[in-house]
């Protein structure tokens, strides 16, 4: 079977009798969050991992890895032939942009619950992808505002005793005016 193993913006093409056995290898070897994305039967793997290797090395990174997404992988094992035009299956694919590098830090802070255990921090990081789909909108929305993670958390903490004595001494002297 051909494989394609997706971890962050890089997908693995590879072939394996069993890529269910070969997937728990490499997550379990990968510093980072991997899902395996399609398994599927083609008539000669070895020369269809050849051929997609072939096609994608100009995105090649190491070995088998690729900076390409899902679509791209997809459609190039689609364009070769390597798989029946009429077994295609019809995918709709949500454009979604890559992971922010401030999101995990900006969710933990502000949607969930203080203090998160570490198992509720393992969670968090196993299902990213996902919660990022989510609300990605939400967060490109705030960091456009505000601009800086700091900013983007500060807006969201509850106002000191100090913050709100403050506040409403402004209001009174404003009212007053």
């Amino acid at each position: 079977m051909l494989y394609f193993i997706q971890s962050g913006s890089r997908i693995k093409i590879g072939r394996a009798q069993n890529p269910f056995n070969r997937f728990r290898e490499i997550y379990t070897a990968s510093p980072d969050k991997c899902r395996l994305v399609l398994a599927i039967h083609v008539y000669n793997e070895i020369e269809a991992e050849a051929r997609m290797h072939e096609a994608l090395n100009q995105w090649r990174t190491n070995g088998e890895w690729f900076e390409i997404n899902f679509k791209t992988a997809f459609w190039t094992l689609v364009e070769l032939d390597l798989i029946p035009r009429d077994e295609v299956p019809h995918l709709e694919l949500p454009v979604v942009p890559p992971v922010d590098p401030d999101f995990f830090e900006w969710f933990k802070a502000v949607k969930g619950v203080a203090p998160w255990t570490d198992e509720e921090l393992k969670d968090l990081r196993d299902n990213l992808d996902e919660v990022w789909f989510r609300h990605h909108n939400e967060f490109e929305e705030e960091k456009r505002r505000l601009g800086t993670l700091e900013l983007m958390i500060k807006a969201r903490e509850p106002m000191s005793q100090e913050e709100d004595r403050e506040f409403w001494r402004g209001l009174r002297e404003m009212l007053k005016q």
